[in-house]
């Protein structure tokens, strides 16, 4: 089918169907002005000079910390602490637990068991 085939068909379409090729034309207008008006009215929002707000980055706690109520919390729970930049061996022994291959098995088992409780009986 070549262009002048299409057309063809067009204009064909176009004399039998006067009504529905005016509706559409209609409606491809409307669309088209719609657009362009929009394109306009945001074209014309950017120029505007935006005044913003000061930021106050400063942080005021209204109300006193509390630690989390869980099990695994030690009581000298820090809310936040100086970081240097490096562990000595205090650190390392408080704040680092070595993980043997006993307890990822464990880990593994009970992720699996939670897995296999939130697919059910999924297919």
């Amino acid at each position: 089918m070549t262009l002048s085939d299409v057309s063809a068909e067009i204009k064909d379409f176009i004399q039998r169907q006067t009504k529905l090729s005016l509706i559409i034309s209609g409606i491809l207008i409307f669309f088209v002005l719609s657009a362009v008006i929009i394109a306009l009215a945001y074209a014309s929002h950017g120029t505007k000079k935006r005044i913003q707000a000061p930021y106050d980055s400063t942080f005021v706690a209204v109300d006193e910390f509390l630690a989390p109520n869980a099990p695994s919390i030690v009581q000298d729970y820090y809310y936040s602490r100086q970081k240097d930049g490096q562990w000595d061996s205090e650190d390392e022994a408080r704040w680092f637990t070595s993980v043997d291959q006993s307890l990822l098995k464990d880990l593994e088992a009970q992720n699996q068991h939670l897995a296999e409780t939130i697919t059910g009986a999924a297919p």
